[in-house]
C-alpha cells in the first residue's frame, strides 16, 4: 500500500491485505518551499510491460482547495516498487482546461497497453469532478471525454466481463452552487466504455469519508481502503463487498415470483429457534434449540423431509448450568457463529464453529445493559457483530473479528430511530439494513421500519416496512435479491390496541403473553413499495428466519411448540 504521509508519499505492506506493516524511508519525497511538489500524496501505480512500475501522483503548490493552491500530477518510476526516480510533470494544470487544479489522479492500463488517467478537474465545462486523458507511452496524456460533475477521488477497476466500475466521492457543493443531488458518502458507478459512468449506487454513506483505492478479491468481491478526515490521528480503514447485477429501473414484469416446492412441515428434534444457513457446502447447516441445548445438523434440499441428525454444540455445561434461551446463527469468513441467551435472559455468548460443527472458539459477550434475549447477529467485513436490546434507545452493536475477539461497541437508535428487540440486520453495500421492530407488546399497534446504516452503525435513512394502526408486526428477517428487491418474513397480530390506546409495556426481561400471530411474506421493491403479500401461516406462528441458497428460499419459524419449515422457488 502506498499512501501520503510525513515526509512524501510512504508505503506499508501485509500478508492478509488487513494488518500493515510501515516500511522504511519514503518511496516518494516532497519537493521544497516554493515548489511544485510541496506537498506530494494521492499515488496510483501501473506495472509496465518490462516489469518496472510508475507512479502517478499529486502534487500541490501547498494546501487549500481551487484557487488556494495549485495540483497538476506528476510521476515516478521504480524497478522494485521501493526506489523511485521522480520523472516530471504528467498532467500541468496550468496549461490544460483544468484552472490549475488536476489533482487525485487514479491510472489504469487498458486492454491494449494504453495508460487511462482519471484525476479531478475543475475545469470551466466540468466546474469541479472527474475527467479522464489517455497515454500511448504513459508521459504524455491527451484529454478525453469523461465528465462526472459534483464527484471527486476516482478509483476504478476493470472488471471481468470488460465493463468498468468507478468508485468517487459526492461533492455535492462548490464555487458553482449545487452540483449533485447526492447525499455526503462515497459511491459507485459503471460504464461500458470507461468514459460514460452511470447507474449510482451508495457504497459508504457519511460525511467525511474520502480517497477510496480498490482492489479485486475475485469470485466478485472487492476491498475497499479510504480514510475519514475527521480521524485524529489519520488511519486508513477498509470494507469488503460484492458486485451485484446491474438490473434495469424496477417494473411490475422483473416482480420475482415464488413458488412452492415443499409445504410447511414439522422437524423433528427441532424445538424452537430453527435457523437455516448456506455454508457453502452441498447440505444446509441448520441449528435450533431443544430441552436447553444448542443443537445443529445438516439437511439435503433435494429430500427435505428426511430425518436430520442432530448434534449438540453448546448446553448448559458452557453456561454455568443454566439452559440455553434463543440464538441467532450466521456463517462468515469461513466459519459458522451463534450468539445465544440463557434463560433469565441475563448473559449471553458467542460460539464460532468450523463447517464440521466443531468448537474453535466461545466467548461470554459480557452485555449488562439489557434482556440478552430477541438479539441478532449480522456479519461485518472483518468480524462479526452481536446486537441486543438497549431498552427505550435501540440496540447496542458489539463487535467481534474473527478470532472471536471482542473489538468495541456502538449504540444505534434513538430519536426516530429508536426500535425494540425482535429485529433483524443484513449486510448491504456500504452498511446494512435493520428490520427494526417498534414493540414486541402484542397487545399494542407497533410497526416494522427498516433503517439504513452506514459502514460505521451511523443512521443514514429509516422507512417503514409494514405500519398499519391496529396491527403489531415484529419480528421481521430478509433477503436481499440481486435485484434489488426484498423478500421480508414478519409475525403480525390484528385486532390490538391503536396507538393513542396503547397499554403499558411490559418491562425488560419480563416474560409477555403469547405472542404468536399469523406469518406474512413480503416482497418488497427497490423504492420500498410492497408488490405482494401473503400469509403463509394464519396463525400461531412466531419467529420467522429467512435463508436464500441459490433460487431455493428456505423459510423457518416456531408453531405450537415445533420448529416449521417450508421450501419456496424464487423465480
Amino acid at each position: 500500500m502506498y499512501y501520503g504521509g510525513p515526509g512524501g508519499i510512504l508505503s506499508a505492506v501485509s500478508d492478509d491485505g488487513l494488518t500493515f506493516n510501515k516500511e522504511s524511508g519514503v518511496r516518494v519525497p516532497s519537493g521544497s518551499q516554493n515548489s511544485p511538489e510541496v506537498i506530494v500524496s494521492d499515488p496510483t501505480l501501473v506495472r509496465l510491460n518490462d516489469g518496472r512500475v510508475r507512479m502517478y501522483y499529486k502534487g500541490a503548490t501547498g494546501p487549500g482547495g481551487p484557487g488556494q493552491s495549485v495540483h497538476n500530477v506528476f510521476s515516478a518510476i521504480s524497478p522494485d516498487g521501493l526506489l523511485f526516480e521522480k520523472e516530471g510533470i504528467r498532467i500541468d494544470s496550468q496549461q490544460t482546461p483544468d484552472e490549475g487544479w488536476a489533482s487525485v489522479p487514479e491510472a489504469i492500463v487498458l486492454p491494449d497497453g494504453r495508460v487511462r488517467l482519471y484525476y479531478v478537474s475543475d475545469s470551466l465545462d466540468i466546474k469541479h469532478g472527474v475527467v479522464s486523458a489517455i497515454s500511448d507511452d504513459g508521459l504524455a496524456f491527451t484529454l478525453e471525454e469523461t465528465k462526472l460533475t459534483g464527484f471527486v477521488d476516482p478509483a476504478v477497476v476493470r472488471l471481468t466481463d470488460g465493463s468498468y466500475m468507478m468508485l468517487a466521492v459526492a461533492f455535492p457543493f462548490g464555487s458553482e452552487g449545487i452540483l449533485t443531488d447526492a447525499a455526503p458518502g462515497i459511491y459507485s458507478f459503471t460504464s461500458q466504455d470507461g468514459i460514460n459512468f452511470e447507474d449510482r449506487k451508495l457504497v459508504l454513506a457519511g460525511e467525511g469519508n474520502i480517497d477510496p483505492a480498490i482492489i479485486d478479491l475475485g469470485d466478485g468481491a472487492y476491498r475497499v481502503y479510504y480514510w475519514n478526515i475527521t480521524d485524529q490521528p489519520p488511519v486508513i480503514r477498509s470494507l469488503n463487498g460484492k458486485m451485484t447485477s446491474n438490473s434495469s429501473p424496477a417494473s411490475p414484469s422483473t416482480v420475482p415470483d415464488i413458488v412452492p416446492v415443499l409445504i410447511a412441515r414439522s422437524v423433528a428434534g427441532a424445538k424452537v429457534w430453527l435457523f437455516a444457513v448456506d455454508d457453502g457446502s452441498p447440505l444446509l447447516a441448520m441449528s435450533a434449540e431443544s430441552d436447553g441445548k444448542l443443537i445443529m445438523g445438516r439437511m439435503n434440499v433435494t429430500d427435505p423431509t428426511a430425518l436430520f441428525s442432530w448434534q449438540t454444540v453448546a448446553s448448559s455445561a458452557d453456561t454455568g448450568g443454566v439452559p440455553i434461551a434463543d440464538h441467532w446463527h450466521i456463517f462468515a469468513h469461513g466459519y459458522h457463529w451463534l450468539v445465544f441467551s440463557v434463560a433469565g435472559d441475563n448473559a449471553s455468548y458467542l460460539l464460532k464453529l468450523d463447517k464440521d460443527f466443531q468448537r474453535l472458539a466461545i466467548v461470554p459477550v459480557g452485555y449488562t445493559d439489557g434482556p440478552t434475549n430477541d438479539m441478532f447477529l449480522v456479519a461485518e467485513p472483518d468480524g462479526v457483530a452481536v446486537a441486543h436490546f438497549a431498552p427505550g434507545y435501540g440496540h447496542t452493536i458489539i463487535r467481534f473479528d474473527t478470532n472471536a475477539k471482542k473489538t468495541g461497541q456502538v449504540l444505534i437508535g434513538d430519536g426516530k430511530f429508536t426500535h425494540a428487540n425482535g429485529s433483524s440486520a443484513i449486510p448491504v453495500d456500504g452498511g446494512y439494513l435493520v428490520f427494526a421492530s417498534e414493540t414486541l407488546n402484542p397487545s399494542a399497534t407497533g410497526a416494522v421500519r427498516v433503517i439504513q446504516f452506514d459502514a460505521s452503525w451511523r443512521p443514514v435513512d429509516i422507512r417503514p416496512v409494514v405500519d398499519e394502526d391496529g396491527m403489531n408486526a415484529a419480528m421481521a428477517t430478509a433477503v436481499r435479491l440481486d435485484s434489488g428487491y426484498t423478500i421480508v418474513n414478519l409475525r403480525v397480530r390484528t385486532g390490538v390496541s391503536l396507538r393513542q390506546q396503547a397499554p403499558s409495556s411490559p418491562q425488560p426481561g419480563f416474560s409477555l403473553p403469547d405472542d404468536s400471530g399469523a406469518l406474512e411474506r413480503l416482497i418488497v421493491a427497490p423504492d420500498g413499495t410492497i408488490v405482494s403479500r401473503e400469509t403463509p401461516v394464519s396463525g400461531d406462528a412466531n419467529r420467522a428466519h429467512t435463508t436464500l441458497t441459490g433460487d431455493l428460499l428456505v423459510t423457518t419459524w416456531d408453531e405450537n411448540g415445533t420448529a416449521r419449515l417450508r421450501i419456496d422457488r424464487v423465480q
